[in-house]
């Protein structure tokens, strides 16, 4: 097979698909890249370093204390005269919300 979307010759190639900087059809690239990510993932069983990309409680816990300090900070803030700005109250209540949600959905899995 000559030419196409893919250039040259994709089937019977010399191997060519086996880099992945190649031209490949897209079901070999797809295994190439689903491989790829199995044997990140048999590394992270095998004691390697993990990203905190990959610790979903983490980055919820951090989420919930950067949402919940601006929500709080927001919410209680008043002037000088003991007035709360209205700004300051609706990114509150918005950071709350976030915060709800994160917290209801994600951590105690309720709704």
């Amino acid at each position: 097979m000559r030419g196409g979307a893919y250039g040259r010759a994709t089937l019977g190639y010399g191997g060519a698909c086996g880099d992945v900087r190649a031209r490949c059809p897209p079901s070999r690239a797809v295994r190439l890249v689903s491989e790829a990510a199995g044997a990140r993932a048999l590394d992270r069983r095998a004691g390697a370093a993990v990203s905190f990309a990959d610790m979903p409680e983490f980055t919820d816990i951090l989420f919930l204390a950067a949402t919940g300090a601006v929500a709080w900070h927001a919410l209680s803030w008043r002037n000088a005269e003991g007035k709360a700005d209205g700004v300051r109250q609706l990114f509150g209540c918005i950071a709350l919300l976030f915060f709800l949600r994160v917290l209801l959905v994600d951590v105690f899995g309720i709704v």
